[in-house]
C-alpha cells in the first residue's frame, strides 16, 4: 500500500496531498477495530487524530496513548475532561459532556482528512 518507509499518517498524507478510497479504507478499518476493541475495555483513546497514527511497516498502529483512560458507561456524563485535539474532537467533548462514541466523530474528520488532504 505504501513504501516501507515508517512514520506517522500525517506526514504521509501531507506527501500525498491526499488518499485513494482503497488506501483510506485500509487505514481506517483497523483503527475502528482497535477504537472498538478499547471501547468494550472501557478505555477511551481520546486523541485519534492523523498524527497519532503511525504506519509500521505498512500497518498502521495508533500510538501516544497520553489522553487515554477508562470510563464508567454508567456514569452520566460517561467522561468530562476535555482532551484531544480540538480540530478533530467533536462538539460534545468541547461542553465536557460525551461518550466514547466521541471517537466515531474523530475517526469520520480523520476519515475525511485522508480523503481530501
Amino acid at each position: 500500500m505504501f513504501d516501507a518507509a515508517d512514520g506517522d499518517l500525517f506526514d504521509k498524507i501531507t506527501d500525498a496531498g491526499c488518499f485513494t478510497q482503497a488506501q483510506s479504507s485500509e487505514i481506517i478499518r483497523p483503527v475502528l477495530a482497535t477504537l472498538a476493541f478499547l471501547h468494550g475495555r472501557c478505555v477511551a483513546f481520546r486523541d485519534v487524530k492523523p498524527e497519532n497514527l503511525w504506519l509500521v511497516g505498512g500497518a498502521p498502529r495508533l500510538c501516544d496513548f497520553g489522553c487515554a483512560g477508562e470510563f464508567n458507561p454508567t456514569d452520566d456524563p460517561p467522561m468530562a475532561t476535555k482532551m484531544g485535539t480540538p480540530y478533530y474532537s467533536a462538539p460534545q467533548v468541547t461542553v465536557g459532556n460525551y461518550t466514547c462514541k466521541a471517537e466515531c466523530w474523530s475517526a469520520g474528520v480523520f476519515l475525511y482528512v485522508m480523503l481530501c488532504g
